[in-house]
């Protein structure tokens, strides 16, 4: 537990098979949570500067903080607007979501009752993590995981 981390801590990445990253950015638990304070398009741009000698992959990601906050690729093309405009190769981010239930038939005590829909409730009041990391437009997929307690 660290109140604010250093921006060359900030991102951890780890190629999982060809094309795929998996990229952890790290916050202190003092640092603001607000979109402008969080700023995953720089964060990604500047590990994909670092490592594309590395992982030759991550190089559609270095211009991602040149990029606007939202590509619309068919608003792009209805428009008539040139194709060159548009990045080579959109990246899609996966942001994850765990859901917290109580296994139905399980003979918890009281306190772990509560624990649970603690965790329930704090989860559904929490902010969305889509908007709370600005990766609002088509290119996000939100993936949810159920975990039952």
């Amino acid at each position: 537990s660290v109140p604010f981390i250093a921006e060359e801590h900030r991102t951890t990445s780890t190629a999982q098979s060809l094309g795929v990253f998996s990229v952890v950015l790290h916050f202190g638990y003092a640092e603001p949570l607000v979109a402008a304070r969080l700023p995953v398009h720089k964060a990604l741009a500047r590990l994909a500067r670092e490592q594309c000698g590395a992982f030759p992959g991550l190089a559609p990601l270095a211009e991602l903080d040149r990029w606007p906050e939202s590509i619309d690729v068919n608003s792009a093309l209805e428009a008539g607007g040139p194709l060159a405009t548009l990045p080579q190769r959109l990246p899609t981010f996966v942001v994850s979501k765990v859901h917290y239930a109580q296994l139905e038939g399980a003979r918890h005590r009281c306190w772990t009752r509560f624990r649970i829909a603690c965790y329930a409730f704090i989860q559904l009041n929490a902010r969305k993590s889509m908007d709370l990391l600005g990766l609002q437009s088509d290119d996000t997929i939100e993936v949810s995981v159920v975990r039952f307690l």
